[in-house]
């Protein structure tokens, strides 16, 4: 075998491994150590890079990850335990904890308030396309049918994963997310809205200046800034994804699915470089990230419903 071609094929199997340890939840430095990495922030450009390779450099849902943390009320997370084991679905109640699993985790959640016999936090593993999606759905209909309910103290977080994207390609999505956190008050429920939720405020003009001037000049978050935001950029740090903290809570696997696409056509737009064709105002906002970041039209017609049904 040609020695360019051996040299090929290290550096693919170790950028697979790389990603592996990365999905099991251990971090860029355990990677860096593990691997031979110089120092975490290799590891963690490793990881972005095995990752794109794996998508073929795919920047749509088929190949971004993310994963939900869907707070829940109405029963014990033993109960939730068991329902979802018996749906076929790896979940674990376990300790609080920050660590990414490969499987589904129930957890205690101080900010849930109880009505009826529990409450807690199921959090996905990392999680891909359709197969992703699907996946939520059933775990959500699961709790819902197991007699799991939510109230105004429970909300909707999604990860989306960052890798791929330069620090300018993430500031561009944080922007245009911030620039538009109004607008998308119109897909939430009233208690998501403005500043009205202690667990998710609106970004300010000088926190998003200061975080655009971080991820364009270093690539990366220096400061620590307040996480209780509608885009919390204080998760790409430890676990390389933005988190969106907007959506109200809900056990409606429809509602997920299509607030997933919707936020990952934003990424798509910013990975992509077309966010100044996308406008602000709702309606021309879905119909650009339709044309120009490949939203889909059921999505489309869905999220302008529920802007009817909201107002």
């Amino acid at each position: 075998m040609p020695r360019m071609r051996v040299r090929a094929d290290i550096t693919e199997a170790r950028l697979r491994s790389a990603v592996e340890m990365y999905e099991q939840g251990n971090t860029y430095q355990a990677i860096a150590d593990a691997l031979g990495y110089s120092n975490a922030s290799s590891a963690r450009n490793a990881v972005r890079s095995g990752i794109l390779r794996l998508n073929g450099g795919s920047s749509s849902v088929q190949g971004r990850r993310f994963g939900v943390e869907v707070e829940f009320s109405g029963i014990s997370r033993g109960e939730a335990e068991t329902a979802l084991q018996a749906a076929g679905i790896n979940a674990v109640h376990e300790a609080y904890s920050h660590t990414t699993r490969r499987h589904w985790k129930i957890v205690s959640d101080g900010s849930v308030r109880s009505v009826g016999g529990g409450c807690g936090e199921l959090v996905s593993p990392p999680l891909r396309g359709e197969a992703g999606l699907n996946q939520i759905e059933l775990a959500v209909t699961t709790l819902l049918n197991a007699g799991a309910s939510v109230n105004l103290s429970t909300g909707l977080h999604v990860h989306h994963d960052m890798a791929g994207l330069t620090g300018s390609e993430i500031a561009a999505f944080v922007r245009l997310w911030s620039d538009r956190q109004t607008e998308i008050d119109s897909l939430v429920s009233r208690s998501r809205r403005g500043n009205s939720n202690t667990y998710c405020q609106n970004t300010s003009d000088q926190e998003l200046r200061q975080i655009e001037s971080e991820l364009t000049s270093y690539g990366r978050i220096r400061s620590s800034f307040n996480r209780y935001r509608k885009i919390n950029v204080m998760s790409y740090p430890k676990y390389g994804t933005v988190e969106i903290r907007q959506h109200q809570g809900t056990l409606d696997g429809t509602k997920i699915r299509h607030w997933v696409l919707f936020t990952q056509a934003l990424i798509t737009a910013a990975k992509t470089h077309v966010e100044a064709n996308i406008r602000v105002d709702l309606t021309n906002m879905l119909a650009d990230l339709q044309e120009h970041a490949g939203l889909n039209q059921e999505t489309v017609t869905f999220l302008t419903n529920r802007a009817v049904v909201l107002a």
